[in-house]
């Protein structure tokens, strides 16, 4: 069994000179992410793929949306990739808003926000 720190949400990060708590096996294992520049209405429409992250954040999945006065923030299109500096946050450009999220230790697990919800589904 490996030993490690496991940092507490109210942490920034583990305490100097910690000795940490026990975590079951070594070191994380890769984790698989899909890559497509153009993700809309279930399906990859530009530059699909996958990518590997050994190390860091992992999956990331931006959504773009539009801003228009008769539907508000309407969803455009979502963008798959990996990133080794993801920060989950809400950029907003203009008409424009890039919500970011971003994920790890489940192989395509940016898979399931990039899908579309279809109307009437609960």
């Amino acid at each position: 069994m490996a030993f490690g720190c496991v940092a507490r949400p109210e942490w920034q990060s583990c305490p100097h000179g910690s000795s940490g708590l026990p975590i079951r096996g070594g070191p994380a294992r890769a984790t698989q992410c899909m890559v497509c520049s153009f993700f809309k209405g279930g399906r990859c429409l530009l530059g699909g793929g996958n990518c590997t992250v050994d190390q860091g954040p992992g999956c990331r999945t931006r959504a773009v949306f539009v801003f228009t006065h008769l539907h508000g923030w309407a969803h455009n299109h979502t963008v798959l990739d990996c990133s080794d500096a993801c920060l989950q946050d809400n950029m907003y450009l203009g008409v424009l808003k890039v919500s970011t999220y971003c994920c790890r230790g489940r192989d395509f697990c940016n898979r399931r926000r990039g899908r579309t919800v279809k109307k009437g589904a609960h």
